[in-house]
């Protein structure tokens, strides 16, 4: 099982592992916890990486123009998934600034497909809060940059807010310049059909 598969690299990553592997491995590692609901765990993990969800969320500062660090990238978004999964005022909020820095970092560094994910991160967090406009113009910014490369599995993996979002653009045809048949390819890749959300307001 996967479960089982991320503690093995977990186990072998103390045997001298390159900086990037374990982020690469407790990236995963965390996915797996927030997939589980054990968010303290989560949490946890991060915190080694200077990650702290406390009265103020702390990250590692990010360096505009470094290095391009894929696994320091997707560290960066579990730190997002995880206060839009505490769900309370607070973390949400938490979760709006940052995805509000974490995004402007990724346009300066054109990191493409970790922008993709914020904006639907950052849809979820709106919509969490009951601000569907602001939700909905995320989503439809992610498709602008998604359709050129036909990312597909970025949508599905957010789960069914992001397929009810797709469904309602589609129905209500404010895609943008995003062509319908993209968007009909990606909610048909989703398991199931999910529930419409409410209208933006």
């Amino acid at each position: 099982t996967a479960v089982y598969e991320i503690q093995s690299a977990v186990d072998m990553m103390h045997l001298n592992a390159p900086a990037a592997v374990r982020q690469e491995v407790v990236s995963q590692e965390v996915r797996v916890l927030l997939a589980q609901g054990q968010l303290d765990m989560a949490e946890a993990r991060l915190k080694p990486f200077g990650f702290s969800f406390q009265e103020t969320v702390s990250v590692p500062p990010q360096v505009s123009g470094r290095v391009y660090n894929n696994s320091a990238e997707h560290l960066y978004n579990n730190a997002l998934r995880l206060l839009l999964l505490r769900g309370d005022v607070k973390a949400l909020k938490q979760g709006l600034e940052l995805a509000d820095r974490l995004i402007t970092e990724a346009q300066k560094n054109g990191h493409v497909p970790h922008l993709i994910e914020r904006y639907l991160i950052r849809a979820q967090l709106h919509d969490a809060l009951n601000q569907s406009s602001a939700s909905f113009d995320d989503v439809v910014s992610a498709l602008v940059l998604a359709e050129p490369e036909g990312y597909i599995s970025t949508f599905v993996e957010q789960g069914d807010l992001i397929a009810s979002v797709l469904t309602a653009l589609l129905g209500r045809k404010q895609s943008g310049s995003v062509l319908p048949d993209y968007i009909r390819k990606i909610l048909s890749a989703f398991p199931q059909s999910a529930p419409l959300v409410s209208e933006p307001t």
